[in-house]
């Protein structure tokens, strides 16, 4: 029942800019869009049924994960994957710089609108931080060696989604975040059986 929505979508805008910038803030927020819808559609699909008021930022931050997440989809080579986490380390120390300016964020459509989402929600650095490290990790160990280890990993990969995803709708709570980090878990273990079953299936 939502094959439509595959085809046309609407994004709210996070900011009001002035019309010059309009056009550049449309492109950035259809870039994060298409890249969750093309890598990560039950995501894309679980987002677009949001309030329009928190729609757009909560793409950005799906678009951000998909794209530290296909790290180690898009090279083989340990060397170029690891400057490629290096580089969205280094975005978010630009991010997080004081007084920091959008003109010295890295041209990056997915940096920049990150950018705009952490000025404007107030995220915080360490979700973002564990989305990185724990893939960066994960490309140095190759393997888990415990279920805790899983259990970790679907919490800095996926919890750390939910958690980033209750500041955007402003929302401070103990037992919200208690319940983010279950569903992370969760999830994180879910992905990570179905992966196994299709690499199975391919082998």
């Amino acid at each position: 029942m939502f094959k439509y929505l595959k085809y046309s979508v609407k994004i709210t805008p996070m900011i009001s800019r002035n019309s010059s910038n309009k056009n550049s803030s449309r492109d950035g927020l259809d870039y994060c869009a298409n890249i969750v819808r093309q890598h990560d559609y039950e995501n894309f699909i679980a987002t677009l049924l949001m309030t329009k008021t928190i729609r757009s930022p909560a793409l950005v931050v799906r678009a951000f994960n998909v794209e530290v997440a296909r790290v180690q989809d898009q090279t083989s080579d340990s060397q170029t994957a690891a400057f490629r986490v290096q580089f969205w380390l280094d975005t978010i120390n630009y991010i997080y710089k004081k007084d920091q300016t959008i003109s010295k964020i890295p041209a990056n459509p997915i940096a920049k609108e990150l950018f705009k989402v952490c000025k404007s929600y107030s995220l915080p650095r360490r979700h973002l931080e564990k989305l990185v490290s724990s893939r960066s990790n994960l490309l140095k160990s190759k393997y888990f060696k415990t279920l805790e280890d899983i259990e970790r990993y679907a919490d800095d990969t996926v919890s750390s989604v939910y958690y980033l995803l209750l500041s955007v709708a402003g929302i401070t709570d103990i037992h919200a975040d208690h319940a983010a980090s279950h569903l992370g878990k969760s999830q994180g273990l879910t992905n990570i059986l179905r992966y196994v079953k299709e690499s199975l299936f391919n082998l």
